[in-house]
């Protein structure tokens, strides 16, 4: 368990332990972990049972016995010390002289011994002591070395570990600062990369725009939101939407000359529709016959036309178109072949590709005359 906690403090560099309620919130975290882990109530059972009379001798029983009993302590005995004369009944007996005799003899001899012992002290004592005094003076100063040592070894643990986590704290410091600066460089990349990405949407919605709008090319649907789209950013330009299917024959009588007038009314929006794939459009437009051309202007239809005669569809065109601008003329073509090659120019530099955005209808052949929906 020990070995899987991460100490990570660095006492020597850390500041702050002193600052008003630090020691309490680590309080508040030992005592937390302390009621988690509580210790069981017989918390020594791996230990053996505790032997309290291991050292008791019978002297030792003998004097518990006595303090339990609170009796008071014997009176050291003074007996043998005593000279005392035989008792007054005994005064005549020889044995108890020759006991008092022996007893004096040996308090004599008792004494003699302890003079003779401090004649010897005082004579030899002296330099035995001194003897003693520089063995436990020699045993001092190696205990005040070792001290010394152990002392000089924390000493220089304590160096290393502030040097150490002085560094660490250095590097620590060192890399939250790069990882800050990071973080502000990603930040002010991760706003740049949003702030282009706007920007690039803003060019794809006016690329879109353009291309969706631009005049010269028969621009085909590609989605119900699309054909509300191409109302919309033509504004005040004529849209021109064919209602064709793949399988009518006068439809595809009309892709080459819908072709050819997209390209000479430049200012005119063309537009092919497959009632097939969008048939919810051409029921909403009320279409029931093939091909049918529906002239639209701000959103609203103005006009439209059935059959595939491409002559009486370039007449309601130039009818409508002499309504709004004038007489158009072949000239204006000029005018909208620069901004086709502008647009072009803009397509390469922006796209790479000119035909992106413009898909021609795939029609090779066409019949005459018109067909019924129904």
């Amino acid at each position: 368990m020990a070995s899987e906690v991460l100490v990570d403090a660095l006492p020597y560099y850390d500041q702050g332990y002193e600052d008003p309620g630090v020691r309490e919130a680590a309080q508040s975290l030992v005592d937390e972990e302390t009621r988690r882990y509580r210790p069981t109530k017989n918390y020594l059972e791996h230990l053996p049972s505790a032997n309290y009379t291991a050292f008791e001798t019978d002297v030792m029983k003998q004097e518990f016995e006595r303090l339990q009993a609170r009796a008071p302590m014997e009176v050291l005995s003074m007996k043998r010390y005593e000279l005392p004369q035989p008792p007054a009944g005994k005064v005549t007996d020889f044995s108890s002289w020759q006991e008092s005799v022996n007893n004096s003899h040996a308090q004599l001899e008792h004494q003699a011994l302890r003079i003779m012992n401090l004649n010897l002290l005082s004579t030899y004592g002296p330099e035995v002591w001194k003897q003693h005094n520089d063995t436990l003076q020699y045993m001092l100063r190696s205990a005040q070395k070792q001290l010394s040592a152990l002392k000089k070894e924390i000493q220089d643990i304590n160096w290393n570990r502030k040097s150490e986590q002085t560094t660490t704290g250095g590097n620590l410091k060192e890399l939250e600062e790069r990882w800050v600066v990071l973080v502000g460089k990603n930040y002010e990349i991760e706003s740049a990369c949003i702030s282009l990405e706007k920007e690039l949407q803003a060019l794809e919605n006016s690329t879109k725009q353009i291309v969706t709008v631009m005049t010269g090319k028969v621009i085909v649907l590609t989605s119900e939101s699309h054909f509300n789209e191409l109302l919309k950013e033509a504004d005040d330009k004529i849209v021109v939407v064919d209602f064709f299917a793949a399988w009518c024959g006068p439809c595809r009588k009309m892709v080459p000359k819908y072709k050819q007038l997209a390209n000479k009314y430049k200012d005119v929006v063309f537009i092919k529709l497959d009632i097939e794939v969008f048939e919810n459009i051409a029921e909403r437009q009320g279409i029931t016959s093939l091909p049918t051309f529906v002239l639209y202007k701000h959103q609203k239809k103005i006009d439209e036309i059935c059959g595939a005669s491409g002559d009486n569809l370039e007449d309601l065109i130039r009818k409508h178109c002499h309504i709004d601008h004038g007489l158009y003329t072949e000239d204006q073509s000029n005018k909208g072949s620069i901004i086709e090659r502008f647009w072009k120019m803009a397509m390469r530099v922006f796209c790479g590709n000119t035909d992106d955005y413009v898909t021609d209808h795939p029609v090779d052949s066409a019949s005459h005359g018109s067909t019924r929906l129904d």
